[in-house]
């Protein structure tokens, strides 16, 4: 059934106001005149949605059903931009109510769906059990950082790994029967002994159970199991990361192999997933 965006607000309010449902009280709400209310509450008692007891307004059975399918939206998506926005309460739900009051029926639907799966993360640490069935089948955006591992330990901030000129940054999440993290790597120039020299990442390995096991490569791209990155840390209800030891091969021109072992850092933005 098809709601203009201003039935759509009655229904809300008839829903959450259920003693303001007069033609009086109901104009007053909208700060529009008495004739263009009962226009609007007339048109909802002819499809159904609205019965009239006396010179009250009430909700159906099927108007209630689409009253509380519009309030669920509006709370999840109120809920969302609290999140997203961290503003005063008040202002929070009057942006929810006029985002189901204006043509953004795309937007309100995109952002009800985002806040579904932001609101099921209950705690601040979640494995990767918990993730996989959170974010359900799918592919899923996600961002590499590499940190050096000092042999020695000289500085207590940790630096970048040079290791992460060798990947894309933007990385893949696969969730499915099996689920993994897609890693590109990229070509490395350097410049060595006058001549400028191209490197690129050999192998990733990376140990279970004391035994190191190596990531597959396929299509150009290393498929890191997922379950590598066991413990999640959910960072202000919006960003989700994990990190993992992980070794790495690599070469540069002709000269022999350099095994590193780095810290993988992975960030999964719960807003732009």
């Amino acid at each position: 059934m098809k709601f203009t965006n201003m039935e759509k607000l009655y229904l809300l309010h008839l829903i959450e106001n259920k003693n303001q449902n007069t033609i009086t009280s109901v104009a007053s709400a909208f700060n529009c005149t008495k004739p263009n209310s009962k226009k609007i509450l007339d048109k909802m008692l002819n499809d159904g949605v609205l019965c009239k007891e006396e010179n009250r307004y009430m909700l159906t059975k099927k108007g209630n059903d689409f009253a509380e399918k519009f309030n669920k939206n509006r709370i999840n998506i109120e809920k969302f931009l609290n999140i997203l926005l961290n503003l005063e309460e008040d202002k929070i739900k009057e942006l929810s109510y006029k985002l189901m009051g204006n043509e953004l029926d795309i937007l309100n639907e995109i952002l009800a769906e985002k806040s579904k799966k932001m609101l099921k993360f209950k705690s601040t640490n979640v494995d990767y059990n918990e993730l996989i069935n959170i974010l359900g089948g799918g592919e899923y955006n996600a961002y590499l950082s590499i940190d050096k591992i000092e042999d020695e330990l000289k500085n207590s901030s940790i630096e970048t790994s040079m290791a992460m000129m060798g990947f894309e940054s933007n990385v893949r999440i696969v969730v499915g029967e099996e689920s993994y993290i897609l890693l590109t790597p990229k070509e490395v120039k350097k410049a060595s002994d006058g001549f400028i020299r191209s490197g690129f990442v050999m192998d990733i390995s990376y140990f279970k159970n004391g035994v190191e096991e190596d990531v597959v490569y396929n299509e150009k791209n290393f498929l890191i199991p997922l379950y590598v990155f066991k413990n999640w840390k959910l960072i202000n209800k919006k960003i989700l990361y994990s990190s993992s030891y992980l070794k790495i091969s690599s070469k540069i021109g002709f000269s022999k192999n350099h095994n590193k072992k780095a810290i993988f850092n992975i960030f999964i933005d719960l807003v732009n997933l």
